[in-house]
């Protein structure tokens, strides 16, 4: 915390009242849906254990709702551990328990259930079967992606493919095999070049108009960066299934397709002299929290905070110094206190802050609904539509989860609702 000596501080006491309706802000312009979620009611996430861990599909969910793009769409994550979109298993798979599952033995029963308007697939992680390339494993990757594609594209929803996650062998300490063996009781030590090229195959396809998104390539880039500082980084501690710092990037991917956000709120202060108080009115959302992870720098958290929403506090003129530190506290009633540093803009009367750092509590409380009404949706549909994956928990019927579902979705839009934040701004004078 920046500490600011008493005889040089003065204090600025904003009351920004997230109440109020009509008090000439442009934070209070309606948010427009992007094009891309134009007439989506209904979202289907289609993926593996990693999709059915569902941490991304979180991130994007809640930004959706955050951003009040999304509070009436519904989001139906019916990832499921172990799939395939190939048909493919390795000998032995779980110990010799059984194959592993292929989405196509139930795409069109969920299809046929859940009736979305837009469909997310990631597969690849297990379709190589964590061997090396080879053309047969390949050839049945394109040929059941095409299918799926085709199968989205008949019942009437737009179809949008993602690239793999990495597959990180460092992480596994030495239990990988190398290339030229016959079988692989271990994975192959290249498989992330498999990925490689199953991504690069997947992102060929936007030419043939297909929506993809890359998330193998930006993870990969993240990966790599944070190992000239911190080399023995995993994202997967096993190689495979992703932290929250993983799943948060995968889903700023999908978010920045989307189009979602950020809000950018800018809040005009009128000074009053005779009792050095500022005070406005304005609405102000709240955001979604980034993971904060070892790998993640205090740079790059706060830039990723406020990629997803700032409020833009404009003071009178000559209040600020150029370049000078600003200690801002701000009181939501009834939650913490939270406090941060800021440094004007260049007008050295402006100072932009991250929603997500002066809003922590409701962020977390808002991922968290997010998460439990997610999952048990999942388990509901996953029992409703069926498959062929044993040891699967059972879900509620459907009807008893949209009834836990309406009220987690009051219990949102309650959470949601403006409230009233106290600002105080001090700086060296």
């Amino acid at each position: 915390m920046y500490s600011v000596p008493a005889r040089i501080a003065w204090a600025l006491a904003v009351v920004v009242s997230m109440m109020a309706a009509g008090a000439g802000s442009d934070a209070q312009q309606k948010t427009q849906v992007p094009p891309a979620l134009r007439g989506v009611k209904r979202i289907l996430f289609l993926g593996d254990s990693i999709t059915y861990a569902g941490g991304y599909v979180d991130y994007v969910q809640a930004a959706m709702m955050a951003q009040g793009v999304g509070k009436e769409i519904e989001v139906i994550d019916a990832g499921l551990p172990s799939e395939t979109v190939s048909g493919l298993s390795e000998p032995g798979h779980a110990g010799g328990a059984f194959p592993r599952p292929c989405l196509l033995e139930r795409l069109d029963r969920v299809l046929n259930a859940t009736h979305p308007d837009l469909v997310f697939a990631c597969y690849g992680m297990n379709d190589g079967i964590y061997y090396p390339l080879a053309e047969d494993r390949f050839d049945a990757y394109k040929k059941g992606y095409e299918t799926l594609a085709a199968a989205v594209k008949h019942a009437g929803a737009r179809f949008v493919a993602v690239t793999p996650p990495p597959f990180d062998a460092s992480a596994l300490g030495g239990n990988t095999l190398p290339a030229g063996r016959a079988a692989y009781p271990l994975p192959f030590e290249g498989y992330d070049s498999v990925l490689g090229a199953y991504s690069n195959w997947l992102l060929s396809q936007r030419a043939h108009g297909w929506n993809v998104i890359d998330i193998h390539g930006p993870l990969n880039a993240s990966l790599t960066r944070i190992r000239m500082s911190i080399p023995n980084y995993h994202f997967a501690g096993d190689g495979v299934h992703m932290n929250a710092y993983g799943h948060w990037l995968a889903a700023r991917e999908i978010i920045g397709h989307l189009q979602i956000g950020p809000l950018h709120h800018r809040v005009q202060v009128k000074a009053d002299a005779a009792v050095g108080v500022w005070s406005t009115h304005t609405q102000l959302s709240t955001s979604i929290p980034v993971p904060e992870d070892a790998g993640m720098s205090a740079e790059e958290l706060l830039q990723s905070r406020m990629d997803l929403g700032t409020l833009h506090l404009t003071l009178p003129r000559g209040a600020l110094k150029p370049a000078e530190l600003v200690q801002v506290t701000t009181r939501i009633i009834g939650l913490p206190e939270e406090i941060v540093t800021a440094t004007p803009l260049a007008d050295n009367r402006t100072l932009t802050l991250a929603i997500g750092q002066i809003d922590k509590a409701r962020g977390k409380r808002l991922m968290a609904d997010v998460h439990a009404m997610r999952q048990m949706l999942t388990d509901a549909w996953l029992t409703k539509t069926g498959h062929k994956r044993p040891g699967m928990a059972k879900g509620v019927s459907i009807d008893d989860a949209g009834a836990v579902e309406k009220e987690i979705r009051a219990r949102l839009v309650e959470l949601l609702q403006p409230v009233e934040l106290t600002i105080t701004v001090k700086a060296p004078r």
